[in-house]
Parts: structure tokens; C-alpha cells; sequence
């Protein structure tokens, strides 16, 4: 059994700090990431059993990934599980990322239903689709079923689903589509046969 002494504590910020030892590692912490180490005995000079020092890495580890995630949310909103791959493909294992996952939820800087919400308004002032293209890319960045369908409505309450139709339309009828391969563009595009039908009576049948 190993026996690890803490050299000193310095005090980063809230619930945060480096922790040096005595053997020369160093590095930082969340202190609320600490699972069974009590943070009443993290001074300087506490002796630390191998149990202890493995509490700290891992909670090295999580802040960590912490940062990475933190970094990646300063460039644009992101779901949960888009940062968890990107965590993931940068090497921070799976229990380090669901935990920095989830302390950035809990302080509100993670927010699926955020993302969902910009990333909608995002697409449809470039694009004009329909309600189930809408939910598949949602679903495909991430974002439980249950949340998109949500999301979706509430785009489609400021967002007229039949003006985003016709303005598909017009661009596609612009392009020079028309016939069975308009009709196939508008169903790609996630549009429904009764608004297809609607338009394009002769498509009825």
C-alpha cells in the first residue's frame, strides 16, 4: 500500500484547485469531483492512501475533460452527445467525460434543448424543410426523440410549416425541378404527402 503526501493545495477558483505532490505530479482538480476522498483532509501534508490518489486522478481526469468540453462550447453550442464523441475521440475515457458532462449541465452550460433550439433557427434561415428531415437531423446530432419532437413544435408555432413548403417549392421549381423528381426533392426535404398532395393535385393518386 503506497502512501502519497499532498505538498500543497492552491486555490484556482471555486471548487477548484492545483494539488502538488510530493513525488512532483501535479494537477488540477474539482474538488466536487472527488467521489470518496473527504475534502475536510485535503490540506497540506495529508498523507493520501493509493485509493486516495486514484480519487484525485480521476478527478483530475474529469476536469480535464472539463476543459475540453468547455473549449468546445466557447465555439458554438453543441448536444451532449456530439461533445461526449469529441471528448471521446481526444482520449478522455468514458467516465471522465459523462462526469464533466454532467457538472456542465448542472451549471446550465450544456443544454440540449439550447442546442436544438439555435441549431433549428440556424437551419431554417438557410434551408427549407420539413418536419421529419427536421426531427432526423436532430436525432442524428444527438438529441433524444422525445426533445426533438418537442423542439420541431415549437419552431413550426414561430415558423409557418407551410410557408417553409412553399418557399421549397419556389426553389426547387426554380432549379428546374418538376414532376416525379420535384415531388421526390420534397419528400427528401421531409415534407408531407398531404402538403405534396395539397399543391400538386395531380400527385393524388
Amino acid at each position: 500500500m503506497g502512501v502519497h503526501v499532498l505538498n500543497d493545495l492552491e486555490c484556482v477558483s471555486k471548487d477548484c484547485v492545483k494539488c502538488i505532490f510530493s513525488d512532483g505530479v501535479s494537477f488540477y482538480v474539482r474538488l466536487s469531483y472527488l467521489e470518496h476522498f473527504c475534502v475536510d483532509n485535503a490540506a497540506p501534508g495529508a498523507e493520501l492512501s493509493d485509493d486516495d490518489f486514484a480519487d484525485f486522478v480521476q478527478a483530475g481526469e474529469a476536469f480535464s475533460a472539463e476543459k475540453s468540453a468547455e473549449a468546445y462550447l466557447a465555439a458554438r453550442e453543441h448536444s451532449r452527445g456530439q461533445l461526449r464523441l469529441k471528448l471521446l475521440k481526444k482520449a478522455h475515457s468514458e467516465e471522465a467525460s459523462d462526469k464533466a458532462l454532467d457538472y456542465l449541465e448542472r451549471e446550465g452550460w450544456l443544454s440540449d434543448w439550447r442546442f436544438a433550439e439555435e441549431w433549428l433557427r440556424s437551419r431554417g434561415s438557410k434551408r427549407y424543410e420539413g418536419r421529419t428531415r427536421l426531427l432526423r437531423e436532430l436525432q442524428g446530432r444527438g438529441i433524444a426523440r422525445e426533445l426533438a419532437v418537442e423542439a420541431v413544435d415549437r419552431f413550426f408555432e414561430e415558423n409557418s410549416e407551410e410557408e417553409q413548403f412553399e418557399k421549397a417549392c419556389k426553389k426547387l421549381e426554380k432549379q428546374g425541378k418538376e414532376g416525379v423528381k420535384l415531388v421526390n426533392a420534397l419528400i427528401r426535404l421531409g415534407f408531407s404527402s398531404k402538403l405534396i398532395r395539397k399543391r400538386y393535385k395531380q400527385f393524388e393518386n
